[in-house]
This record gives structure tokens, sequence and C-alpha cells, in this order.
């Protein structure tokens, strides 16, 4: 969506594709055909979504349904996150500091698909490290309190978007009306 929700209504696979649409980005570039029209502004918005829905330990809330597939694995160990990593390599390759506690492990992504050291880039999602809420109603939703991975982070996730995709509501499942507690990264 316009937003940066996925239109699944599910979190994990919106990182799952959000990973196939980074490499087919640089891909393209790489090619030199450019940026797909309209790719990185999906990018940012899906940035900008998933950066103020994730927490300090780099999960997102449980919506919809999910599996644990990644499209390229860069790191490993227990401090990685799949959902951190790519929002990292996202943010180096768009130009745009998520403003994400990434631990050295998250930065591997980054360092293999850009090379060299992951340095910061200047300028940040305007989600990160938001308060008060956010609306991302395209989508269905609003994030009230604190938005972005902080440890001290107390928010509420109120899921009121359409129930799946489509007509057949494809990975809705039963999340119709959610609502997520998150205090301090514990749901």
């Amino acid at each position: 969506a316009p937003d940066g929700v996925s239109r699944e209504q599910t979190f994990s696979y919106q990182r799952f594709v959000l990973e196939f649409l980074l490499l087919c980005r640089m891909a393209a570039v790489g090619a030199g055909k450019g940026a797909p029209a309209g790719i990185d502004g999906r990018l940012r918005a899906s940035l900008r979504f998933l950066g103020a829905v994730m927490d300090a330990s780099g999960r997102q809330p449980l919506v919809g349904d999910g599996d644990d597939g990644c499209v390229v694995r860069f790191g490993h160990g227990p401090s990685f996150s799949p959902l951190r990593s790519v929002l990292v390599a996202c943010g180096r390759t768009l130009g745009v500091a998520p403003q994400l506690p990434a631990s050295d492990v998250d930065q591997q992504a980054a360092r293999w698909l850009h090379g060299g050291a992951a340095s910061e880039p200047a300028t940040a999602p305007d989600a990160a490290g938001a308060q008060g809420g956010l609306a991302f109603p395209d989508g269905g939703y609003y994030l009230l309190g604190d938005a972005g991975p902080r440890a001290d982070a107390v928010r509420m996730l109120v899921d009121a978007g359409p129930l799946g995709y489509l007509s057949i509501a494809a990975h809705g499942h039963a999340d119709a009306l959610a609502v997520t507690l998150s205090v301090h990264g514990r749901d």
C-alpha cells in the first residue's frame, strides 16, 4: 500500500518480499538499467513501516501468518535478526539510515551487498523514534505510543485493516481487529 503496509496484511511475508525487491533493484542498477520506476518509493515506505513496528530485539508483531523464509541470509548467531538485517541493507541501498540498534551480525548483509564497511547514511526515515503515534491508514494499522526499536518502548499496535488480500483474504486468517500491547519489548 502507499503507506508501506503489505497488502497481504502479514509482516513476516512483507519482510520476505522486501528482500526480493531490494535484490531486484540492486540487480537492475548493477546491470546499468537504473532502479525500476516507483520501486524506491515502495522500499522507503516499507522501511518506514517495518522500522516503526519492530521492537528492540528485531522482532515484528505477530500479525497474519508467516514463515521463516529468507531470500539471502548473510548473518547467523543469537543476535541476528532477519528483519533488522534487511532494513539495514535497504536503508544503505536507499541512502537512509533506519535508526536501529543493529548488531555487527545485522551489518553483514550491508557489507556483502555493498562491499566494505557499513557506513551510516546521513538521513533517517521520519518514523524512527516517533512518539505519540503513527497512522498507516491504507493498511489499517495505528501505532500508539513509541515507534521504532527502543528498549524502553511502550506501545500499542491496532490492526483495523482488511482481513487479508483481495476477495479470498489471503494470509489474513483470523486477524480481525487485533490489538498488540508491547511493554519494553514484551508483547
